[in-house]
C-alpha cells in the first residue's frame, strides 16, 4: 500500500508528501525511516482523544 501511493503520487506530481506519525508509535516511525521518510523536530496534538503528539515526517521524491 505504501508503494502504491507513492506511485500515485508521482503520477499526480505532487512533491514533498508529508507524513504525520503518532510520536509514541515506534515501529511505525522505525518503518517510515526506512522507506526514506525523515523524521522532523515539529510536532503537533492529534485531534483524536486522547490528544497523542504526533511527529512530522516530510519525504521528497
Amino acid at each position: 500500500m505504501h508503494d502504491a501511493v507513492l506511485t500515485t503520487w508521482g503520477y499526480a506530481d505532487v512533491t514533498p508528501v508529508w507524513l504525520w506519525v503518532f510520536q509514541e508509535n515506534q515501529q511505525a516511525r522505525r518503518f517510515y525511516t526506512k522507506q526514506g521518510w525523515t523524521q522532523t523536530p515539529e510536532t503537533k496534538k492529534s485531534n483524536f482523544a486522547p490528544n497523542p503528539v504526533m511527529r512530522s515526517t516530510p519525504r521528497s521524491r
